[in-house]
């Protein structure tokens, strides 16, 4: 797993981009807001809770969708352990299984160990979306009577 800082995505993004120097603080600015946008939805999934830092097969997952033709010949190679196979591709691998039984329940408690990392990270956001949906229930009316608001007509002189 190669872990990449907030500031880190910003520059890989960057360096591929084919912007033109007057236009590179604004694309950046967009690409900031992107990529804070898919860490909030989660389609740009955080290696943790606390910071914004993304593993970088994500994050180039992540980038084909969001800027298309762009991050095409990016390749990844993943570390392997000594049974799993390695791919090119962005398509599941195949796993190979161990022969020995003790390397077979080697994989076993390293499978329920990250199962049991996955259930707790889940149970924190399930806490975290029960702690802000009375937030973003009160943001939602905001915008609506926004909205309303902007389509009446203004008054004042001109």
């Amino acid at each position: 797993m190669s872990r990449m800082s907030f500031d880190q995505v910003i520059e890989f993004i960057m360096e591929r981009l084919d912007v033109k120097e007057h236009d590179r603080r604004a694309t950046r600015d967009k690409v900031r807001k992107r990529v804070r946008y898919g860490l909030g939805d989660g389609s740009l999934p955080r290696i943790d809770l606390q910071t914004m830092d993304v593993d970088r097969n994500e994050l180039i997952l992540f980038a084909r969708k969001k800027w298309p033709g762009y991050f095409e010949q990016e390749r990844t190679v993943q570390h392997a352990d000594c049974f799993e196979s390695v791919g090119l591709t962005d398509k599941l691998s195949v796993q190979e299984y161990p022969a020995d039984v003790n390397q077979c329940h080697d994989l076993i408690r390293q499978k329920n160990a990250l199962l049991s990392l996955l259930m707790t990270r889940a149970r924190v956001v399930d806490a975290l979306m029960e702690q802000w949906r009375p937030i973003v229930k009160q943001y939602e009316s905001n915008c609506a009577k926004n909205r309303e608001s902007a389509r009446k007509p203004r008054s004042g002189n001109i």
